[in-house]
Formats: C-alpha cells, sequence, structure tokens
C-alpha cells in the first residue's frame, strides 16, 4: 500500500511554545497545569512533522509530491517518474544557465530537516535549498556572499564544509597582481561573519595564479586547508594549514610525511580526526602522505607514508570511512591492470589495490560496459562510498556517473601482492545527465543529505546543464 503524508500538519504556520524544558517533557502535564494553546501547538506539531518524516524518509519507489502513485502502480504509466537522476523530479535548477557552480555541502536545520548549500561563482551566492520540496528553503535566505560580506576584489568560491551552522569557505581573489586566498566563515541563518572570526577573513598561504585550496572539517575543533601551490622542500612548508574552527587562527601547518623533493600536493584532503591524508605528485610519481592536525609538520607515522608508488597518477578524489581512507587514483590515460582504487588507515599508506579491470580492454567482455574513467569527488554515507566519475561508454565517449561501493567490500588490510579489479567489488555505476561530460574543476562536487546523493552536473557557464544539480533518489536502495 501507498502511504501518504499528513493533510495539514497541526500548527505548522500557528504560534508553538518551543521553550518546553527537558524536565516538563519527562514529566508531562501533571495536576493544576492549565498548558497553553502554543504548547499543545507544540506538542501536535512535533507529532505530525516527526510522522511525516517517517513517510518522508521511508521506502517507497515514487516521489512525495507525486500526482496519483496509486494510479501509476496500476496503470504502469509513470508521468512522473523520478527513477533517472534526468528526471524533472532531480533537478534543482538554481536559475541561470550562466552560472558557474563550485560545491555542495549538506546541513541540517533546527526540526533536523536536510538543506543543501550551493556555491555559484557567477552570480557570487551560496544558494540553501530544501532537497526534499527541490525549492529554495524558505527558513534560510541564499547569500550574496562575495557583494556584501567580502571587500573589494574579483573573489571565486573554491570549496565549502560546514559544521551544520557556520559554512566555511575557501576563496581565491584574482584582483591583485598575484592571486590571494583566504577562508571565511559566515553564520547561515543569517549570513553574518561568525563571532570571534577576523572581518577581513584568514588569509591563506598560497599565492600562485590558478592554484586550489580546499577546507574541510578535520575534527570538532579545527578546520584543514589543502594548497596546491607550495613546492614541497621540507616537512615545514605550509601546504597543510590547521584553522581553528572558533577564531579563525592558524595554529599549526606544515607538510607531514610528504617527500621533500619539490612534488606538489593534489586539491584532495580528508582526516579521521586525528590525522589528515592527502596526494603528493612528483616526478611522474604519486606520494600517498598523512599529517597530524595537532602538528602537521611532524611525520604522525604509520608505513610506507611519503614513501612512491609506481604509478604516474593523481589522486582524484579521498574519503574517510571512520579511520578508514579510499582514494581514488586518476592518470593522464587508463590501461587495463591501473591502480584506480586505493585504501588507506593510520597505520599503513598501502593497503587493498583495485584495478581499472576488465572494462578497459579495447575489445570488453561481454556485459563488460563501463571503465572507470576519471574522479573528481566522494563521499561516505555511513555505508557506502560514492564518487562522482567519468565511464568510457566506448562507442558513446565519456558520461559522468556516481560509482557506488559497498565499503565493506574493501579490504583494509596489506593486499599488494594481490589486486582486484573493480567488477570484483560488485560496484554499482548510475548515470547523470550529460552524454559527453568533461570535468571542469578539481572537485566536481557532491553530497549526501540522508537519503539521496546530489552531484553538480555542470560547472561550465553556459552549458546546456549549467547551473542545476541532480539528484540520484534513495541512494541508500540502489544496487
Amino acid at each position: 500500500m501507498t502511504i501518504e503524508k499528513i493533510d495539514g500538519v497541526w500548527a505548522e504556520t500557528g504560534s508553538k511554545d518551543t521553550t518546553i524544558t527537558d524536565a516538563k517533557k519527562l514529566t508531562g502535564f501533571v495536576g493544576g497545569d492549565q498548558p497553553t494553546n502554543e504548547r499543545f501547538n507544540q506538542l501536535f506539531y512535533r507529532g505530525d512533522t516527526a510522522t511525516d518524516r517517517i513517510i518522508e524518509e521511508r521506502v517507497n519507489s515514487y516521489y512525495d509530491d507525486a500526482t496519483d502513485a496509486q494510479k501509476m502502480i496500476a496503470t504502469g504509466l509513470w508521468s512522473d517518474s523520478w527513477g533517472l537522476p534526468s528526471d524533472d523530479a532531480n533537478i534543482i535548477d538554481t536559475g541561470s544557465a550562466n552560472s558557474t557552480l563550485r560545491d555542495l555541502a549538506t546541513f541540517f536545520n533546527e526540526d533536523g530537516e536536510p538543506r543543501v548549500l550551493i556555491a555559484d561563482n557567477t552570480y557570487k551566492k551560496i544558494y540553501v535549498y530544501d532537497p526534499r520540496t527541490m525549492i529554495a528553503a524558505t527558513d534560510y535566505s541564499e547569500s550574496s556572499i562575495m557583494q556584501t560580506y567580502l571587500p573589494g576584489g574579483t573573489w571565486f568560491i573554491q570549496s565549502l564544509c560546514t559544521d551544520g551552522t557556520t559554512v566555511y569557505a575557501t576563496l581565491k581573489d584574482t584582483l591583485p597582481a598575484t592571486d590571494e586566498y583566504f577562508i571565511y566563515a559566515w553564520n547561515i541563518e543569517t549570513w553574518t561573519k561568525k563571532s570571534g572570526w577576523p572581518a577581513a577573513g584568514t588569509q591563506l598561504a598560497p599565492a600562485a595564479n590558478s592554484k586550489y585550496c580546499k577546507g574541510i572539517i578535520a575534527s570538532s575543533t579545527r578546520i584543514a586547508v589543502i594548497n596546491t601551490s607550495t613546492a614541497i622542500t621540507a616537512a615545514g612548508d605550509p601546504v597543510i594549514e590547521i584553522v581553528n574552527i572558533s577564531t579563525g587562527a592558524i595554529e599549526a601547518d606544515g607538510a607531514g610525511n610528504a617527500p621533500t623533493g619539490g612534488g606538489y600536493a593534489d586539491p584532495c584532503i580528508t582526516s579521521d580526526g586525528t590525522n589528515v591524508y592527502f596526494g603528493v605528485y612528483e616526478s611522474s610519481l604519486l606520494y600517498i602522505c598523512s599529517a597530524g592536525i595537532t602538528l602537521p609538520s611532524v611525520d604522525p607515522g604509520g608505513n610506507d607514508f611519503g614513501v612512491s608508488t609506481t604509478y604516474d597518477a593523481h589522486i582524484g578524489a579521498m574519503v574517510s570511512a571512520g579511520d578508514k581512507i579510499i582514494s581514488y587514483l586518476n592518470y593522464a590515460s587508463y590501461a587495463t591492470g591501473d591502480v584506480v582504487i586505493m585504501t588507506h588507515d593510520a597505520g599503513d599508506a598501502f593497503l587493498d589495490r583495485i584495478t581499472r579491470g576488465q572494462d578497459a580492454q579495447s575489445t570488453p567482455i561481454m556485459g563488460e560496459t563501463y571503465a572507470y574513467q576519471i574522479s573528481a569527488d566522494a563521499v561516505f554515507d555511513g555505508i557506502n562510498v560514492w564518487a562522482v566519475v567519468e565511464v568510457d561508454l566506448l562507442s558513446a565517449g565519456y558520461n559522468m556517473a556516481l560509482l557506488k561501493i559497498d565499503v565493506s567490500r574493501l579490504s583494509f588490510e596489506a593486499t599488494l601482492d594481490v589486486s582486484r579489479c573493480i567488477d570484483d567489488l560488485g560496484g554499482s555505476v548510475f548515470l547523470f545527465p550529460h552524454p559527453h561530460y568533461v570535468f571542469s574543476s578539481p572537485q566536481q562536487g557532491m553530497t549526501f543529505d540522508g537519503r539521496d546523493v546530489w552531484a553538480i552536473i555542470d560547472g561550465v557557464m553556459s552549458h546546456t546543464l549549467s547551473g542545476k544539480i541532480a539528484r540520484l533518489p534513495l541512494a541508500l536502495l540502489r544496487s
């Protein structure tokens, strides 16, 4: 049977008492109480919205605003389909083909409802969208951050991360003769500067054209930023900068156990809460590296960190699954036996190795149709790791896709003498709407909102799908 949401949530727009204490919630009403209508409104509203949320996050194959789900099921005429990421029901359009969308992030409002942040470099804004209604969130406003809150300059957002109440953005200012880089912090609800942070933001180390900074929440108290412009000649070079999440102050920097021959870091970084992990490319060789969050200039230990692989590859995406790390490798050109996924932990840089596999043959085995081509971002949903990738459709060219791998299929043991191919993992490929896609930025931008996976489908101005993001709905159910 189909389950519909409540028709008219009680007191949805009425007055509610949001100050009920934990003690009152524990004891409830007692003799002599004279509860106000606002208190009853709050209780009924809480019950109705909780019920609706259970229904909304449920296991149904149709979406909430489908016109007549029962009729579609009965007749087989799916006029309101949302199975394909290209279906209208899965596209958020920020409103202009001139947009250059840069990054995505997810947070939750005070009622536990997801909201998606979308950075737009053309219009110098960060939009807030409700990913369930597919429209701009009414409980938050869009931010014209660069016109309103930044000093004069020519600003571009490079990455977003959030702790749920504040958004932290790394930005590049191209107005000076030599580009300058900063990290800013704004309260999402008001788009005012975060209290305690400098009004002018915190200037970061890199100062070179066409370089990149990415910031992540490294721990509950620290942000880690990686820059790609510093040639690594010593462990103290500021490749990793640790920013105090309360004050915006740079507390420490360094390059951990990165090689000191002059290589450059890739624009990818992740954290297990104690260390950060990143890749360095030097002289056609890849190095997996780590640095402590507290002392990033000191080698935090572990086997084979800062030791070269034989891979002429860059890190395209890196993500943590608790204390386990997954990296996706990008090559200038691919071969069947290329290692394209690696796993690591704090104790060992080289654990599981996954090769591109049979799909990469000039004549694939029957039934093998997709070949991993390049990765641009990754996210962990608690069970699966998702990567935005290009896949080779052979006769049709490249296509943007999501690659899903259940992390329990990855080995976090030292298995360098054994390589498996992607097909051995049972990895699933889900195509996104863009038949001949070429990634336009170091990180393409994706996020998981607790139910669905979202990705920027074109980060280039004036393309057909510019200004749009698309979702793979009910991602946890996909196989």
